[in-house]
């Protein structure tokens, strides 16, 4: 159910269909995920290494976003460990993503270094950068929650369109107390900060807002 609910949302088909590359990090993202899984699981960290090494090989605008989504992910898995509460055991776990993560990009480096040139160089990156806005329009935020199951938008590329078994399973996660903390709180941040435009711009490279 997971799995197909990511494949067919709404951003998929909506934003796959009218730019496929922008796909991409949607097959990236969820091998980021299990590669930082296998590092806090004391496991090889050669799928994250790989998957950070492909992610900026194909488009370092997208691993940009999938770098700071994965770094929330591994923040709400560990901390919600009580034994990992510890100067040391952080010590080592964040040495461990900064080692890997950087032999990742690095090793994307001969395709990295060159795009990153031409992009600098580019009109878009020089586009006029408004201000920080800490909140949408009411209509945003009237019409976010019903449109969770939709194609439509509430605006800023907010694209969700989940299948309805999703809201079902939200509702059952929330319902069952003292487990799966990690995820209740994935759950809650992300969607956070898919309601608030300074987030949005800020995962957008300081552009504009867009989610």
């Amino acid at each position: 159910f997971g799995a197909f609910t990511y494949v067919f949302s709404g951003y998929a088909l909506y934003a796959g269909s009218r730019h496929p590359f922008f796909l991409m990090p949607m097959v990236c993202f969820p091998l980021m995920l299990l590669g930082a899984a296998k590092i806090l699981s004391k496991e090889s960290p050669i799928l994250f290494i790989s998957i950070v090494f492909l992610s900026f090989l194909s488009n370092f605008y997208f691993s940009y976003m999938l770098v700071i989504l994965t770094v929330i992910y591994v923040a709400a898995r560990f901390f919600t460990v009580k034994e990992n509460r510890n100067i040391k055991t952080t010590a080592i776990t964040v040495g461990k993503f900064l080692l890997s993560g950087t032999v990742g990009v690095m090793m994307s480096c001969a395709v990295l270094i060159p795009v990153l040139i031409v992009f600098l160089g580019n009109d878009r990156s020089g586009v006029e950068r408004s201000g920080f806005n800490l909140l949408n329009n009411f209509n945003f935020y009237a019409t976010f929650f019903s449109r969770f199951m939709s194609y439509s938008t509430p605006g800023t590329w907010t694209m969700t369109g989940f299948a309805p078994v999703s809201l079902i399973a939200l509702v059952v996660l929330f319902k069952k107390k003292g487990e799966y903390l990690y995820l209740k709180i994935l759950a809650a941040v992300f969607t956070l900060m898919l309601m608030i435009p300074a987030v949005s711009k800020f995962m957008n490279g300081f552009a504009y807002e867009a989610n």
